[in-house]
């Protein structure tokens, strides 16, 4: 079956090629974050499994990282225009977001939650996602509900900005999407029940919007998509 390499392209098949590197072996199934021309990606050396950084030649494409576990996770990547961010389980820390600014000594965790299962059950690339110079991702700690949380700009810290359901467990049905610097996601409170939400990263700009249903009913959010400068929402109030 071989094994998955990475290539490089400018969209013409004299500029498509192998980007060597003697022990590289990409992953696959594994999101790649794009940045400023630089690739992220994981892969697997003698090391084990690593996030790596490219940008298109063999001098450019080099390990971010060294984690304490060989057999370490890595999942879904996501990329803000300074950073790329990831999700890591390893045997050492459990499961955490971490970040990269393409340099192994800009490469560290953003959370420490000291709980298994932070981010649920589910591998979805619709749970973490980068907006402006922040990264936005769904977790709970365990001790309370799911929430949507944010990263600082640096990239360095990240805190719960909202509540997203009644459950812990909910993290599998959320999406986010954003258009511009501005995010949207099904956000719960007691209230109104889970209606659409908008943020921009900040306390103050996390609020519901108008809502999708009336009365005491919640709305089940069947589908969402988002355009360059809309978004679309399928809603079926809850009776």
């Amino acid at each position: 079956s071989g094994t998955p390499e990475l290539w490089s392209t400018d969209a013409t098949a004299a500029g498509t090629r192998r980007v060597p590197h003697p022990e590289l072996y990409p992953q696959s199934g594994v999101g790649i974050g794009i940045d400023s021309g630089t690739v992220y990606f994981a892969a697997q050396d003698q090391n084990g499994v690593e996030v790596w950084s490219s940008d298109g030649s063999a001098a450019g494409t080099r390990r971010l990282t060294s984690f304490a576990d060989p057999f370490a996770r890595i999942w879904h990547m996501a990329a803000s225009p300074t950073r790329a961010y990831f999700y890591v389980e390893d045997l050492s820390f459990g499961q955490e977001i971490w970040s990269t600014d393409g340099t192994p000594e800009g490469s560290r965790a953003v959370t420490s939650f000291g709980y298994f299962e932070p981010f649920g059950r589910s591998d979805s690339n619709s749970h973490l996602l980068g907006a402006e110079n922040r990264a936005y991702f769904l977790a709970t700690t365990g001790r309370e509900p799911a929430q949507l949380w944010v990263t600082d700009e640096a990239g360095s810290t990240a805190a719960p900005l909202a509540r997203i359901c009644a459950e812990s467990n909910c993290i599998s049905e959320q999406q986010l999407h954003a258009i511009g610097s501005q995010v949207f996601f099904v956000g719960y409170d007691s209230d109104n029940g889970s209606e659409l939400w908008t943020t921009d990263g900040t306390e103050g700009g996390t609020r519901r919007l108008d809502r999708l249903s009336v009365g005491a009913e919640s709305t089940e959010v069947m589908a969402v998509a988002a355009t360059a400068d809309q978004l679309f929402v399928v809603g079926l109030p809850r009776s």
